[in-house]
């Protein structure tokens, strides 16, 4: 009887100590798991032909401390598969990083390094958006020129870029084009008058150049007063979309500075042809900067900051932790590395998702890049500042993701309203 005890016993002993096989006893073979998948489309890097601009980029996953578990280049025209085994009970950190090179203002190679870090990272698959309109070639222009304006023209607000060229009768606007084909949106208040006028123009395509008579210019009949909260520091942009693409703001309609405490300001714009605005507000209170970006079809007349708060508990690289009793969806840190010798910036964003206390894992990706061959750890940094954020509109951390790391996506008409607080 003991001897049959003894053998069921060690029968028993043996079959959980190989639970991870099969009934035979054979190991099972494992299987890599797809932990990131991306889809670049052509032409989302630029290869110098614009500007003599280069860009690149490449992706590196790290485990909870850290360290490199596997790394691939990014490219146009492709799908990366990053694989490994998955364990949903170990962390997971991505890094995106994102390569440009430009020529600055004495024509030496300039470059910037950004690395956006993601913790917590699941199985995804990303796609990035192909961009559905062309960058300038040959740096296209709109030049128009304003007849018989009876009086000088001023303030002058666009979002393009521009040139102006202003006299008793007359005012000359040399407007660049940001892509093919492009929406341009001018508005300028004459010395005069009381409402701002404005130009409006769509769908162009190349350089033109046209003649307008100033009286013939539509005027900004609406204004639209906002109340704002006491602050130190105050930036509010209101921007315009019309309804043939809703989600294309591309009209800068009013835009205000101010460091003297403004509690409300009445902004001239035309609420007609517009059928969608986006406000973006920020405020500064001290060492506290709070961001607000609505999206609708009316404006929010009655503005209050975010209520969102958080504490910067140790603000070294060891030891970094931050501690919030908010209700906040995502949170990043900023870190900062110039070489001045060398001509290059590292722009470093640290990702998560919300939780009470914060504490950072530096992935140890310095070593693996193309900088391997300096002496820079990650004490040279510099901790510029930390955000919580509040997001309507979007799902999921995924989605939240994508949103950050390709400017095309279409995530970003998804979200409504976003908060945040930065110090």
């Amino acid at each position: 009887m003991k001897t049959l005890l003894k053998t069921l016993l060690i029968s028993i002993i043996l079959v959980s100590c190989s639970s991870d096989d099969d009934p035979f006893g054979n190991p099972q073979e494992k299987v890599d798991t797809t932990l990131i998948s991306i889809s670049i489309p052509n032409g989302h890097y630029l290869d110098g032909s614009i500007n003599d601009v280069k860009s690149s980029g490449h992706i590196y996953l790290t485990d909870n401390e850290g360290e490199l578990i596997i790394d691939s280049e990014l490219l146009n025209n492709s799908i990366t598969e990053l694989t490994g085994d998955y364990d949903v009970n170990k962390e997971i950190q991505a890094t995106f990083l994102w390569k440009r090179e430009y020529p600055d203002f004495e024509d030496n190679i300039a470059t910037i390094y950004h690395l956006k870090t993601f913790s917590k990272v699941e199985p995804y698959t990303f796609e990035f958006e192909e961009k559905f309109k062309k960058n300038p070639a040959n740096n296209e222009k709109a030049k128009i020129f304003i007849n018989n304006t009876n009086g000088y023209l001023q303030d002058f607000l666009a979002y393009n870029s521009y040139g102006t060229k202003s006299s008793i009768n007359s005012a000359e606007l040399e407007i660049d084009l940001k892509q093919i084909p492009d929406d341009i949106y001018v508005s300028f208040k004459h010395e005069n008058e009381n409402a701002r006028r404005y130009i409006l123009m769509q769908n162009i395509e190349e350089d033109i150049s046209k003649s307008i008579e100033y009286e013939s210019l539509p005027v900004a009949k609406d204004f639209i007063t906002i109340n704002y909260p006491g602050s130190d520091k105050l930036h509010v942009t209101i921007f315009g979309a019309i309804e043939s693409n809703p989600n294309n703001f591309f009209a800068r309609l009013s835009e205000i500075w101010s460091y003297t405490g403004l509690n409300s300001f009445s902004h001239n714009l035309p609420l007609e042809p517009f059928q969608n605005f986006k406000v973006s507000t920020s405020l500064e209170i001290g060492n506290e900067k709070f961001s607000t970006i609505e999206r609708g079809s009316s404006i929010n007349q009655n503005y209050s900051k975010p209520n969102l708060s958080f504490q910067v508990l140790d603000n070294s690289f060891d030891n970094y932790e931050i501690s919030s009793s908010s209700m906040f969806d995502y949170y990043s840190v900023n870190l900062y590395y110039s070489n001045e010798a060398k001509n290059y910036d590292i722009i470093w964003t640290i990702y998560g998702k919300s939780q009470a206390n914060i504490k950072l894992t530096i992935p140890q990706i310095l070593d693996f890049h193309e900088l391997n061959n300096t002496t820079l750890t990650i004490d040279d940094f510099t901790i510029l500042s930390a955000t919580i954020i509040k997001i309507d509109g979007i799902d999921s951390y995924k989605e939240f993701i994508n949103s950050q790391i390709d400017d095309n996506s279409y995530i970003d008409n998804k979200i409504t309203k976003y908060e945040s607080m930065r110090k």
